[in-house]
């Protein structure tokens, strides 16, 4: 049972990714590197995706248990 830690809502699936992407591609200078930076900004942004899917689906699973 998690009795602490991050709470994550829908909208924080939705928005972090792109606002990952958009700091690796654009503010971190990714766009320097070509393709090999967009590729690297893109698998980073698909993995802040899913981190944060599945913390939302874990607090989802544990408020349906309580």
């Amino acid at each position: 049972k998690l009795e602490r830690g991050r709470r994550v809502g829908a909208a924080t699936v939705v928005v972090r990714p792109p606002l990952r992407f958009l700091t690796m591609y654009v503010v971190r200078g990714g766009f320097l590197d070509g393709a090999a930076g967009a590729v690297l900004a893109c698998m980073a942004s698909t993995s802040v995706m899913a981190k944060y899917a599945r913390l939302w689906a874990l607090g989802r699973r544990q408020r349906a248990s309580d």
